[in-house]
C-alpha cells in the first residue's frame, strides 16, 4: 500500500504523500505546447515532471523550457534522448531517471485538470491490489464529451472500445498510455516497463497484459481527468493510418499475444491472428489503402520473425505469471463479439479515409 491507512486523505503535507513521478514524452510536438502548461498547474504538491525530447527538430524543446521557467516551484528536467527512440524506449529512458513511487505517463497531446493526480494517489492507498489507473479521457475538441476509451481486446489482440462510468471506477483490460499511472514496485516486478523493441502501438497493452498476469488490476478512476486530441500524435481515430504505424502496430500485436497468453490459448488464436491479419492487408488493399496494406504485411513478416528469437522473453513472462488466462482476459471480448466489432472497425476506418 503507498499510503499508510492512518494517512490516506491526508494532503495537507508533501511528507503523507507518496511521490509522483511524471513523464512527458515528446516528439515534435510543439502545436500541442499549450496544453503543458496543465502539468505544471495541477495542484498535487509532492511531484516531479520529467520532459523527455525523443530528438525533436521543431521548437517544442525551447517551449518547454519556457513554460518550466514559470513554475520554478514546481521540480521539473529536461531529458534529451538525441533521436526518435521511439515510445518503448523514450519512455524507459525517462523512467530510468524517476524517483516517485508512482510513475505517470501523459502524451503531448494531452492537457489535465487541476485535480488529475490525488483522485489516482488516493484509490492506489485504498486498493493494493490495483497496479494501473487510467484517467477518464473527454475530447478537447468537444469537451464536453468524452474521448473514446479503447480497454479491451479481442482475442486476435485487435483493442476496441469500453464503456467507461462517468462517475464510478471501471475495471479495464488495459489502460490507454494517453494518461496512465503505475505502481513502481509493480515495474519493479515486471523487471521493465515497455519492452524497448515497441518503437510505437501496443505498448500500454503489453503492459496492463504483464501487469494481470502478477494478478494486479487495472481500473480508470473518472475523478481524474484528462482532455485529449484523439489522433494527434498518431494520425487516424479507428485505425491508425500510414506505413510505419501499421507496421509497428501489426508487429506489436502479434508479438504481444506471443509473450503473453498462456499455452492453450495461444494454441488456439495465435494462427487465426496471423490469418485475421493477412486478411486485413487484403481489405486495405482493396478499399485503395495501399501505404497501410504494406505496413500490415511488413508488420506481420516482422512478427513472425521476431517471435523465433522471443522465446526467452515469452518464458520470462509466464515465469512471473500469477492469474490464469481465463481470469487475465475476463474483461475482453469473445471470439464472435470480437469479430464483429472488428468488422464495424474497419468499415468505420474506411469510411473515415473516403471522407
Amino acid at each position: 500500500m503507498i499510503v499508510p491507512p492512518e494517512q490516506k486523505g491526508n494532503f495537507s503535507s508533501c511528507e503523507n504523500l507518496p511521490k509522483v513521478s511524471v513523464i512527458l514524452l515528446n516528439y515534435n510536438g510543439v502545436r500541442f505546447s499549450e496544453l503543458w502548461e496543465s502539468l505544471f498547474v495541477e495542484d498535487y504538491p509532492n511531484k516531479e515532471i520529467l520532459f523527455v525530447d525523443n530528438g525533436s527538430s521543431d521548437d517544442s524543446l525551447a517551449r518547454f523550457q519556457e513554460v518550466r521557467a514559470a513554475y520554478p516551484n514546481i521540480v521539473s528536467r529536461v531529458i534529451c534522448v538525441g533521436s526518435n527512440e521511439g515510445f518503448g524506449k523514450g519512455n524507459n529512458i525517462g523512467y530510468a531517471q524517476t524517483t516517485g513511487e508512482v510513475i505517470s505517463l501523459v502524451n503531448p497531446d494531452v492537457k489535465v485538470t487541476t485535480h488529475w493526480i490525488a483522485p489516482v494517489v488516493e484509490f492506489f492507498s485504498a486498493h493494493p491490489e490495483v497496479a494501473v489507473i487510467g484517467s477518464k479521457l473527454m475530447s478537447l475538441e468537444q469537451p464536453e464529451k468524452s474521448d473514446l476509451s479503447w480497454n479491451c481486446i479481442d482475442p486476435f489482440g485487435f483493442p476496441h472500445i469500453g464503456e467507461i462510468s462517468q462517475i464510478e471506477p471501471k475495471e479495464v483490460f488495459f489502460v490507454e498510455g494517453s494518461s496512465i499511472f503505475v505502481r513502481r514496485k509493480v515495474i519493479e516486478k515486471l523487471g521493465v516497463l515497455f519492452y524497448p523493441d515497441y518503437f510505437l502501438l501496443w505498448e500500454d497493452i503489453d503492459l496492463c497484459w504483464r501487469v494481470r498476469l502478477l494478478g494486479f488490476r487495472c481500473m480508470i478512476e473518472p475523478r481524474s481527468q484528462a482532455y485529449h486530441v484523439r489522433g494527434g500524435t498518431a494520425a487516424g481515430r479507428w485505425m491508425k493510418r500510414g506505413k510505419l504505424h501499421m507496421a509497428s502496430g501489426t508487429r506489436n500485436r502479434l508479438v504481444t499475444l506471443f509473450t503473453n497468453y498462456g499455452t492453450t490459448r495461444l494454441i488456439l488464436f495465435f494462427p487465426l491472428a496471423i490469418l485475421l491479419t493477412l486478411a486485413e492487408g487484403v481489405l486495405l488493399w482493396g478499399t485503395g489503402q495501399q501505404r497501410e496494406a504494406q505496413g500490415v504485411l511488413q508488420g506481420l513478416y516482422r512478427a513472425v520473425k521476431d517471435c523465433s528469437r522471443l522465446g526467452a522473453r515469452r518464458r520470462r513472462v509466464q515465469t512471473l505469471r500469477r492469474a490464469k488466462d481465463i481470469e487475465v482476459v475476463r474483461l475482453n471480448l469473445d471470439l464472435v463479439s470480437g469479430l464483429r466489432q472488428l468488422w464495424q472497425r474497419w468499415v468505420l476506418a474506411r469510411d473515415e479515409v473516403t471522407r
